[in-house]
């Protein structure tokens, strides 16, 4: 499937609302979910941050990144 940027995935936030993500920032958010599953929570990050680079109101990445930004210690 080509990206042509009208395609997008549907990602339920909660009983009473979804939320429509175009397919790069979708695909980031999978992969960060593979990776997070693999335990290699600096992947997770890159994914996750790409994510919400191309979608700055994808919920569900920004909440991952939160917590596993929050979960990193600090150098």
């Amino acid at each position: 499937m080509p990206d042509d940027g009208k395609s997008t995935i549907t990602f339920p936030i909660n009983k009473k609302y979804s939320q429509n993500i175009e397919l790069k920032a979708s695909i980031f958010y999978i992969e960060g979910i593979i990776a997070l599953n693999l335990s290699k929570n600096e992947e997770a990050i890159t994914s996750f941050t790409k994510a919400v680079q191309l979608s700055p109101d994808f919920r569900l990445a920004k909440e991952r990144l939160e917590d596993l930004e929050s979960q990193t210690p600090k150098e």
